[in-house]
């Protein structure tokens, strides 16, 4: 697949990212045209941005690994726990000097975001059966499969806070509910610049964008086939700045 930047054909990219359950991460190499007529300031700012993007996919190139849900642990069996979104996991992944982790955040009924793949998990841990949400205060009185600590994403912001250089991808599991995005950009403003938040669908991108989310990786999973034909994303990826694309290898397959 190729996509134009500025009059040239760039070929895009593939990065294996190991851990993210079964997805390939388009890095899009080359600069980004503005698009439209900026001036002054406004032309100023956004080329700061570009810059800044660049700078990013140059960097997850480099890394070769986003770790899903904080990656793998060992539990108490001495079997592999994926994706716990635990304290333990972050901590791990913080001092083993990981750049880019993933967290999955879901809200609880009293609308607090905690790190959580889904309540179905975390209900399996405390032995309820079961999909519905619980509050901050039970879910942080359990615990995760495997005898892990479950995490808020506040006390993952503490965490993050120790380690300047460290970008989390935000796996948002309620992604159509954009109070979400905004608790998190109110929760955490000082982290903006090191999240890179996920979209589902090309229409979420200026919502995104408004609430200040300038890193921004398409996801195409959720999409519809029509979303994702090589003309839609060419159009797409020549107006939005964004990170990255991230699909699954079968289509990158068909693409190449």
């Amino acid at each position: 697949m190729k996509y134009t930047r500025g009059g040239r054909a760039a070929r895009v990219v593939l990065f294996r990212i190991r851990m993210f359950s079964g997805m390939l991460l388009c890095v899009l190499p080359g600069i980004f045209c503005l698009c439209g007529a900026v001036t002054g300031t406004e032309a100023a700012s956004q080329q700061k941005a570009v810059c800044t993007v660049e700078a990013l996919r140059t960097r997850i190139a480099e890394e070769g690994v986003i770790l899903h849900g904080a990656g793998e642990l060992t539990d108490t069996e001495g079997s592999p726990a994926l994706r716990t979104n635990s304290v333990e996991a972050l901590t791990h992944c913080l001092e083993e000097g990981s750049h880019f982790i993933e967290l999955d955040l879901k809200s609880t009924a009293d609308g607090k975001l905690v790190c959580l793949h889904g309540w179905s998990r975390w209900l399996d841990a405390q032995g309820v059966e079961g999909q519905e949400s619980h509050t901050l205060e039970e879910f942080l009185a359990g615990s995760i499969v495997g005898g892990f600590t479950p995490m808020s994403m506040d006390e993952a912001a503490q965490l993050l806070r120790a380690y300047p250089d460290v970008y989390v991808i935000v796996d948002m599991k309620d992604s159509s509910k954009e109070e979400d995005y905004q608790l998190l950009a109110e929760s955490c403003p000082d982290l903006m610049g090191r999240l890179i938040v996920q979209i589902y669908h090309a229409s979420q991108y200026e919502t995104l964008r408004d609430m200040g989310y300038s890193n921004i990786i398409y996801t195409l999973y959720k999409t519809m086939e029509e979303e994702r034909t090589p003309e839609e994303l060419r159009e797409f990826c020549d107006s939005h700045l964004i990170v990255g694309i991230a699909l699954k290898r079968k289509w990158a397959a068909d693409e190449a």
